[in-house]
C-alpha cells in the first residue's frame, strides 16, 4: 500500500517516491548556495571544514600532500595536492596566530 512519503522540511516536487530525494538534494542545494560562509572562506570551491582538515592533519601528523589527497579521495573528495598545498601556504599562518592568541 502506497503512503504519501513524509514533508517536515522538504517540498514534495511531485507524488512519485523518487522525486523525494531529488526534493531533498534541491533544498541542500539551495541551502548550501544562500549560506553565509565566513570571509576567510568565500570564494573557495571546497567546504571549509575540509579545507580546515587537510591543513590540520597537514601541519599536525607527518602526511606529505600526496597523502593527504590520497586520503581525500577515499572520501570521495577529488583534491589535488597541490591545491592542498595553496591551502597550507594561506590557512597555516592564520590558523597560527589564532591558535597563539588564545
Amino acid at each position: 500500500m502506497w503512503q504519501e512519503p513524509p514533508t517536515i522540511g522538504m517540498r514534495v516536487i511531485s507524488g512519485h517516491l523518487g522525486s523525494v530525494a531529488n526534493a531533498v538534494c534541491a533544498d541542500l542545494v539551495v541551502f548550501i548556495l544562500t549560506r553565509k560562509r565566513p570571509a576567510l572562506f568565500r570564494g573557495r570551491h571546497f567546504e571549509e571544514v575540509i579545507i580546515v582538515l587537510c591543513v590540520r592533519w597537514y601541519l599536525r601528523y607527518s602526511l606529505t600532500y600526496r597523502d593527504l589527497e590520497e586520503m581525500m579521495a577515499e572520501r570521495n573528495l577529488s583534491v589535488d595536492h597541490v591545491t592542498i598545498w595553496r591551502w597550507v601556504q594561506r590557512y597555516a599562518p592564520i590558523l597560527n596566530q589564532r591558535l597563539r592568541r588564545d
